[in-house]
């Protein structure tokens, strides 16, 4: 690559990151605050919209801001190192990251008591059991990939060197799938919580709001599971045991690209057309 080509791809590569934190950035229009009310069957008022687009744009910046930051230090790191991942992985990974700790961060209004459902409430209130069956399937299988890449490393290599077939992880690859399985189990966890947390009462408009948010957020942590599951999957197919069974290693990928995509779009909340993937729950639950 001549020098002239590296800066013209250096100056596209800031231009299109440039053009993405903006976009993160921006407030959502009222045209996107009235979709995301009406996927999840809330009202507006001028005392809850407000509190909505704060939300959406909230969503926006700390899962952009977690793939960028990761991507760089990523891409810094690896000039100096041998620990090089794909940037695939790393805007996966961090905006996974960013997406959890959004969440942790998120503060709601609390102007009242907190109140809980008197009935106990379960995950597939909020996401369909199809797509949580598909969560646990990813997630699994590419727990036991990366298992199985690690015992072929120990088999097959000393550590250091890589056969000629190349179909072994690197010491920096296996760290990278088991932070995205890391990521992955920690938002499950964080929705499961999600779902039985108390929301404290202000007014019916702001506890609809408030309530449509969480659901969001419950149905965004579950696409960053499938994400970040998918991302170790197709990290993992590529072990030299499965490379080795005919067909295999091309269907893993494929599967982890389908997989990838419906947990990314899931996980794009602040696009209401999204919705579908949840069980209405009404405004406030009882």
């Amino acid at each position: 690559m001549t020098n002239v080509s590296a800066v013209l791809i250096s100056l596209i590569t800031l231009a299109l990151l440039g053009y993405i934190i903006g976009l993160a950035l921006l407030p959502p229009t009222d045209r996107h605050v009235a979709l995301f009310a009406a996927a999840y069957e809330t009202p507006l008022t001028e005392t809850n919209t407000p509190i909505i687009r704060h939300a959406i744009r909230w969503g926006r910046c700390w899962r952009t801001g977690g793939a960028i930051v990761l991507l760089v230090v990523g891409e810094i790191v690896g000039t100096s190192t041998r620990f090089d991942l794909p940037a695939v992985m790393l805007l996966a990974v961090g905006y996974g990251a960013g997406a959890i700790i959004g969440e942790i961060a998120r503060r709601p209004i609390r102007s009242g008591p907190q109140r809980a459902s008197l009935r106990v409430r379960t995950l597939n209130e909020y996401v369909q059991p199809w797509l949580l069956a598909i969560v646990g399937v990813t997630v699994s299988l590419a727990g036991c990939g990366v298992i199985v890449g690690v015992v072929d490393r120990l088999r097959y290599d000393d550590g250091v060197n890589v056969p000629a077939d190349g179909f072994l992880l690197r010491n920096d690859e296996v760290v990278g799938l088991v932070v995205a399985l890391v990521v992955a189990a920690v938002a499950l966890v964080m929705a499961r919580v999600a779902v039985v947390r108390p929301q404290p009462t202000v007014a019916p408009d702001v506890d609809a709001a408030q309530h449509a948010i969480r659901s969001a957020a419950i149905v965004s942590l579950t696409g960053v599971t499938l994400l970040c599951g998918a991302v170790g999957l197709y990290g993992s197919v590529e072990t030299k045991t499965l490379h080795n069974l005919n067909g295999a290693s091309g269907f893993g990928v494929a599967v982890a690209v389908v997989v990838g995509l419906l947990g990314i779009t899931l996980s794009l909340r602040s696009i209401p057309r999204v919705a579908p993937f949840r069980r209405g729950l009404g405004g406030v639950p009882a």
